[in-house]
């Protein structure tokens, strides 16, 4: 099964400064940022893959809630994805472990690969965007990347780079593989729309 990068550009399109109604979003528990490239990468063709909810980092999954995600309690929420799905450095580890995707270089990046931060030091990142356009520039490349939590599209990497607020961070780059690794998929995929 190949990844659709360009499917999973347009979802990040249609939903970075919106939220898709068919998934919980979690900006008001520490950040939206790893669900919104989690289902980006959905978008794209990822299969979900079984586990355990925590634990597992190469299980990763979430239950959509079609129309709902407004009025899911929050023990709800909790129990409706692995924390690879929804969390920073889980999702780092299953990166890790899965196979789906491989370290790059910054000059490697393409449309659908994902970049993460953190901090000087510390363990795992501490946010996760994705690749969502690319222009020729004087200097090469230009890569700009879409996320919640500050809910931003098509955001130039370089300006975050050269952003004073983030000197001490290191930017961790993903090429995400064009042949995804085979999984055994879920029985719950989800049956919603994905239209554009």
């Amino acid at each position: 099964m190949r990844f659709d990068r360009m499917a999973a550009v347009k979802y990040a399109w249609r939903y970075a400064i919106s939220y898709n109604d068919n998934y919980p979003y979690f900006s008001y528990l520490g950040g939206d940022c790893t669900n919104f490239v989690s289902q980006v990468m959905h978008a794209g063709g990822w299969p979900m893959i079984p586990g355990a909810r925590t634990g597992d980092p190469l299980a990763w999954w979430a239950h959509p809630h079609p129309g709902s995600s407004n009025d899911l309690g929050l023990i709800n929420r909790k129990l409706s994805h692995t924390r690879t799905w929804t969390s920073v450095g889980d999702f780092y580890d299953h990166l890790e472990s899965s196979k789906r995707c491989e370290l790059c270089h910054r000059d490697e990046l393409d449309l659908g690969d994902i970049v993460q931060m953190r901090e000087f030091g510390a363990k795992h990142p501490h946010h996760t965007m994705v690749v969502t356009n690319k222009a020729c520039g004087y200097y090469g490349d230009e890569v700009y990347v879409s996320y919640h939590s500050l809910d931003k599209l098509d955001v130039p990497l370089a300006e975050i780079e050269e952003n004073e607020k983030y000197a001490d961070n290191l930017f961790i780059c993903w090429k995400v593989k064009d042949i995804i690794p085979h999984v055994e998929a879920l029985d719950f995929e989800p049956e919603i729309s994905l239209t554009y």
